[in-house]
């Protein structure tokens, strides 16, 4: 089988599994939205849990357009906007969340490119003022990269650029330690290299971030994708499976990588973590039944969980649309990435 006919086959098969996550994640959000208003009426407010799930399965569903929520439910996020401007784990209560606050933005932004209201740009606009006072994280980075865009062209500009320098830092500070968590490295990841796209930047300016992109893709690559939960610098150790949301997670920061020279094995090393993130996703086909929901973990009894579920499918639909650029195999990176400390040094905005 030739490299081109692979490629359309697992092009296919991620159609496929992507259409059924998202007839699960639809049915699933459903059911989740009744138990949080259920929940909002009898017991006085949403756990954290459905709220930041159904927020997430709604960011995986805007990419679907036969199955975008509804505009009640954007104006339920809307309504739940604390005066602040920010979101929160309860909409009974005033504390708030970055991460939520991030989430609510990007199904507003999302959802708003077909149906946009005027309600719904203010609620944006306010929550991404908002996220610019706080201090930098990989959520609210890619919130407020995508307000950039979308909503006021070049505005935050400093607060992102701070938010590069912090993710470039840290970069620097967990090279140096023993272990470092692979979910905290793919977030950190996917919003550098998110921010960078926007600005134009050169990965190769940036050795700190080079080498822990390099370093992600090389570990993808020996696990064939079935990357360990903690990343460790002793040869003797050994780290559980990282279960299928960090997978999912470490795929997004791959698809996000833009250089021409990694980015081919970037994509590479991405496909391998979604092949294995999915593995439990099972298409619809002929005279079988269907389940498109992803187990939280490699368990043959794990739970299915809406927030894997909803990153395996955005990680799918990046792959579909990424599968028309070319791939490169391990080995072919030149080697200024194999040993980016030897590059120019990293530009500081």
């Amino acid at each position: 089988m030739n490299e081109s006919l692979a490629r359309l086959r697992l092009r296919a098969h991620h159609r496929a599994q992507w259409a059924a996550a998202c007839s699960w994640l639809a049915a699933a959000f459903d059911a989740r939205s009744g138990e949080a208003r259920e929940r909002w009426t009898a017991w006085g407010g949403w756990s954290r849990p459905n709220f930041a799930a159904s927020l997430r399965a709604a960011v995986a569903l805007s990419a679907a357009p036969e199955f975008q929520s509804s505009s009640d439910s954007r104006a339920r996020i809307v309504a739940t906007q604390r005066t602040n401007g920010a979101w929160g784990e309860s909409p009974l209560t005033e504390e708030c969340d970055v991460e939520v606050t991030a989430l609510a933005i990007q199904v507003l932004c999302a959802l708003g490119d077909r149906t946009w209201t005027t309600p719904e740009f203010d609620a944006a606009s306010r929550g991404a003022r908002w996220l610019s006072t706080q201090a930098p994280f990989p959520a609210g980075l890619r919130a407020l990269n995508l307000c950039s865009t979308r909503l006021q062209q070049g505005a935050f500009e400093d607060a992102l650029r701070a938010g590069l320098n912090a993710i470039e830092a840290e970069c620097e500070a967990c090279s140096a330690r023993a272990s470092d968590s692979t979910e905290e490295a793919a977030d950190r990841l996917q919003a550098w290299h998110c921010v960078a796209n926007t600005f134009a930047l050169d990965v190769r300016r940036h050795p700190a971030v080079a080498r822990t992109t390099l370093e992600l893709i090389q570990r993808s690559e020996a696990s064939a994708g079935a990357l360990p939960m903690v990343k460790t610098n002793e040869p003797l150790s050994t780290s559980a499976r990282a279960d299928n949301a960090t997978l999912a997670r470490a795929s997004l920061a791959l698809f996000a990588v833009a250089d021409p020279v990694l980015g081919p094995r970037a994509a590479y090393a991405a496909n391998l973590l979604v092949s294995e993130a999915c593995s439990s996703l099972r298409p619809t086909h002929a005279g079988r039944g269907a389940h498109g929901g992803v187990r939280a973990h490699a368990g043959l009894f794990a739970p299915h969980s809406l927030r894997a579920t909803a990153l395996c499918a955005e990680a799918l639909h990046e792959a579909i649309e990424r599968s028309a650029a070319p791939w490169t195999l391990p080995g072919a990176t030149s080697s200024a990435f194999d040993h980016p400390e030897s590059g120019p040094v990293a530009h500081r905005a």
